[in-house]
């Protein structure tokens, strides 16, 4: 038998909320071949860039009306910032989770941020000390978008 030849990429240029969620999350999805033995993680980064809240209000309809069509290991996982209607119609919903990073330790974050600097300077080929990383993790004052080089 012949192996097909993988279907072409796509961009999808409808406006259509909907739409949108059927050609980029349900379809790839439909098409994991047998049971899923590992998680699937589908990531919607800055929803609240999306546009204005009349905008959000089908994108929100739909993700807090799809708790159960999903297999269990499958997760949505969402990040904005603490924007009032996201919160409420998301919430409004027994299945989301949701977690604020103002939650999170701040020696974790500054260890994050430590990392990510240095790991990005050693691609640069740069010679700097541990201890010049965590100054410059220190000086980031928790705030991730400071780090990024």
């Amino acid at each position: 038998m012949r192996e097909q030849p993988p279907k072409p990429f796509v961009v999808f240029s409808t406006a259509d909320i909907t739409e949108q969620w059927r050609k980029f999350i349900l379809e790839p999805l439909a098409e994991l071949e047998g049971p899923l033995s590992q998680n699937v993680v589908v990531v919607i980064d800055a929803l609240d860039e999306s546009g204005a809240e009349a905008t959000r209000e089908k994108i929100l309809g739909i993700l807090a009306a799809y708790n159960e069509r999903f297999a269990a290991n499958i997760r949505i996982v969402l990040t904005s910032w603490p924007i009032k209607d996201i919160g409420q119609k998301l919430l409004e919903s027994n299945h989301v989770q949701a977690r604020s990073l103002d939650d999170v330790e701040v020696e974790s974050v500054t260890r994050d941020i430590a990392h990510y600097i240095s790991t990005t300077l050693k691609k640069l080929c740069a010679t700097f000390s541990d201890r010049d990383v965590e100054q410059l993790a220190v000086k980031s004052n928790d705030l991730f978008k400071w780090g990024h080089i």
